[in-house]
């Protein structure tokens, strides 16, 4: 079994951390508190512009994500960038594809590798994806008809969720004859498992 329960549990952390940072403004507020020591609500309302009640919000979603630390000095709350967590993200982010950067990166200039994770983890987390690739784990080679029905999805629904783990890089084609032949990417498989280890 490629995703055991456990494994399928921190590949869908990993996911919801990813996704905590994938819009913008959450982004942005991340962005924010790294620049300095601390802040507390009051401050980053200033410095934004934005409403407290959604400065508050998306606080909230980034430290259920465990991204930023909140400490409470009297009765405010201040907040800072939790680095470790950061900087495990950002190593996941920047390893994801084994493209190497030539420089290093930081949260400032992460957006789009943490978007490009954001979209890898939830492409690879799709239920009937899951379900191909656990077939073909079991199975081995097949083509598009035995994927099909073994997996009791239409042929084109199959189709489709084989190009994207194809995009994903997580399956191989061969063309036989007039079939296309899906198999694992084993190698990819193995790599993705251990940098999701290494990110928990």
């Amino acid at each position: 079994m490629i995703f055991d329960p456990l494994s399928l549990q921190k590949y869908r952390l990993i996911y919801l951390k990813l996704r905590a940072v994938s819009g913008s403004t959450r982004f942005y507020l991340l962005s924010l508190i790294n620049n300095q020591t601390s802040l507390n609500v009051g401050q980053i309302v200033e410095q934004t512009n934005m409403e407290q009640a959604i400065v508050s919000q998306h606080l909230a979603v980034l430290k259920k994500a465990d991204l930023v630390a909140v400490a409470a000095i009297k009765k405010e709350r201040f907040y800072s960038i939790n680095k470790v967590e950061i900087e495990k993200m950002i190593s996941l982010c920047k390893h994801l594809r084994k493209k190497g950067e030539p420089t290093e990166i930081e949260l400032k200039n992460a957006y789009s590798k943490i978007l490009e994770a954001y979209k890898y983890f939830k492409l690879l987390l799709h239920p009937v994806r899951l379900a191909l690739i656990e077939i073909m784990d079991r199975k081995g080679a097949a083509s598009v008809n035995e994927l099909a029905e073994l997996s009791g999805q239409s042929q084109s629904i199959t189709s489709q969720n084989l190009k994207l783990l194809l995009e994903l890089d997580l399956v191989t084609k061969k063309e036989e004859g007039r079939k296309s032949i899906y198999n694992l990417n084993t190698e990819q498989l193995r790599y993705l498992h251990s940098i999701v280890d290494k990110y928990n």
